[in-house]
């Protein structure tokens, strides 16, 4: 179970940073400083939603599949 939980928070990492990368231009990475992503920093940004989205999407189908059956969350 902790693994789905982990994959989860992971595909909604995507979507937090797909929707930063969709509205700004520049990434603040502490030990770097600014990184410009470039003119097309959307393209970027929809792609890390898109898979956010899916990996969220299948997860939860998973575990709603398997709460469904009654199986162990073990």
């Amino acid at each position: 179970m902790l693994a789905k939980i982990s994959i989860l928070l992971t595909g909604i990492s995507f979507i937090v940073f797909g929707r930063y990368l969709l509205f700004n231009r520049r990434f603040y990475q502490w030990d770097l400083g600014p990184i410009d992503m470039g003119s097309y920093h959307w393209v970027f940004g929809i792609i890390f939603l898109i898979g956010g989205l899916f990996v969220v999407y299948e997860e939860t189908k998973i575990i709603i599949r398997d709460k469904r059956k009654g199986q162990s969350p073990h």
